[in-house]
């Protein structure tokens, strides 16, 4: 059966675990909302006049660029949660994992993001911490990797798999569960209504 074991990495010696934990943790979430601030400007101008939520908010005497992020925000709740449940790919779906695997004494770091979210976690590339250490079998491995190295990464994610690929740690940097966490929709609506009571 073919492996194709993408965006890994191994920790290096010497390494505390915990701290690229928080790391991926905290720089993970920075991207993801950087990604979703710029959909909500987008879904924002989208907004049809008919709206439920829109109008709602207009009653309310809401701000009107508050009540179009409002609407879009809502949206994408909506949309983020059928997508989550989907096995279907959905560029909608903003989960991001990173998970763990234990194997010889040395920890390998797996990252999991799609579409719209799918270079939220292009820094772990930079970090020193981190050893390249993905690996394929269905196309020639990379010019820079001599064959030994590749033999040992083959080595190891086929005994990852065949032993503890269901036994891991996982870094949950967004779902559908934790969006409260990440979401920059209410900071946004904070910008909006700082903006409109700001002294002329």
């Amino acid at each position: 059966m073919s492996l194709k074991i993408y965006n890994a990495y191994r920790l290096a010696k010497a390494q505390t675990l915990w701290d690229v934990v928080r790391d991926i943790t905290v720089q993970g979430r920075e991207a993801a909302q950087g990604v979703l601030r710029r959909i909500y400007v987008d879904m924002a101008a989208a907004v049809l006049p008919t709206h439920e939520i829109y109008q709602a908010c207009l009653k309310s005497d809401w701000p009107e660029t508050g009540a179009r992020l409002e609407a879009a925000s809502r949206t994408l709740q909506k949309l983020y949660k059928a997508a989550s449940i989907s096995f279907e790919r959905n560029p909608f779906n903003f989960d991001i994992s990173v998970g763990i695997w234990r194997n010889r004494g040395r920890y390998y770091l797996r990252g999991f993001c799609d579409m719209q979210v799918s270079h939220c976690l292009d820094f772990m590339e930079d970090d020193r911490r981190l050893i390249p250490y993905s690996y394929w079998d269905n196309s020639d491995r990379p010019k820079d990797v001599p064959i030994s190295e590749w033999r040992a990464r083959a080595r190891t994610w086929h005994a990852i798999n065949r032993e503890t690929h269901n036994v891991h740690l996982l870094i949950d940097v967004l779902s559908y569960q934790n969006l409260f966490r990440v979401d920059p929709a209410v900071e946004m609506l904070r910008e909006i209504w700082a903006g409109i009571q700001k002294p002329e």
